[in-house]
């Protein structure tokens, strides 16, 4: 049963890395965060110049360096090392629900992309069709952990997958949004059994699939008052709220002036 459920899990991410490849424009510079040891990112050197390899594990960064990827070490929960404007483009590949302080990551990617520049993003779908089957069965979804060790309260034993941010299409989309992105496109990747029907469910119904694929492009930074006004608050309280934020979880969640 269990190599069953692994090899599905296989074809399910063979399709979603497929999926996010067809989304890839032709850039200058694609910058992968959280990219290992490069297997994926090595695939984007047929749409860019240059592509650099992110992540916080310097073993994985050098196998990457030896199939000829640039590479740098980097914690996405800290600022990156990248210069303002630096970027055509950043890839997540199944790598944001692993951060802890996204508001920080997706600030700090606006500010390394260039003007107009691309994000282009797989992560897990909480809204998945098993999930929600698992929720009414009183299980946690095989996305979500309450352990940074183990896995449990789901079906699935073993280690947790250490995911601290999952998304609906709605949340994603949303707070990209919120941080100056604009939605050009958002796709349903995968689905369990992963065979010819669900193929046509997963585009039929794209919110019930397992992952989420998107494309988003750089906009205009926003303002107190478009936060504000998107969240329904006035400026004063997401103000407030911020510098709240920043003293009580000593978390730096950087905002719009």
């Amino acid at each position: 049963m269990k190599d069953i459920f692994q090899k599905t899990q296989v074809v399910v991410y063979k399709e979603t890395s497929n999926t996010l490849l067809s989304l890839l424009e032709n850039h200058h510079v694609i910058i992968d965060l959280g990219g290992g040891d490069g297997t994926l990112s090595k695939s984007f050197l047929t749409k860019a110049k240059r592509v650099v390899v992110t992540d916080i594990n310097k073993f994985s960064l050098q196998k990457a360096k030896k199939i000829g990827l640039e590479t740098t070490l980097c914690d996405l929960n800290k600022k990156l090392p990248f210069k303002n404007n630096y970027a055509d483009a950043f890839v997540l590949s199944q790598t944001i629900e692993h951060v802890v302080n996204v508001d920080l990551l997706i600030s700090e990617i606006w500010r390394c992309l260039k003007p107009h520049g691309k994000v282009y993003i797989a992560t897990p779908n909480l809204a998945a069709w098993h999930n929600r089957v698992l929720l009414l069965m009183g299980k946690l979804p095989h996305c979500c952990s309450v352990s940074d060790i183990f896995a449990v309260g789901s079906i699935k034993k073993g280690f947790s997958p250490q995911h601290f941010r999952i998304f609906t299409f709605e949340s994603l989309k949303s707070l990209f949004e919120l941080y100056g992105f604009k939605t050009i496109t958002m796709k349903g990747s995968g689905y369990y059994p992963p065979n010819f029907l669900g193929k046509i469910f997963s585009k039929i119904i794209p919110s019930s699939s397992v992952n989420i694929v998107a494309k988003f492009e750089k906009t205009k930074k926003p303002s107190f008052a478009k936060i504000a006004k998107t969240l329904n608050l006035t400026k004063t309280q997401v103000k407030e709220g911020i510098n709240y934020m920043k003293k009580e979880c000593k978390k730096v969640y950087p905002i719009a002036k």
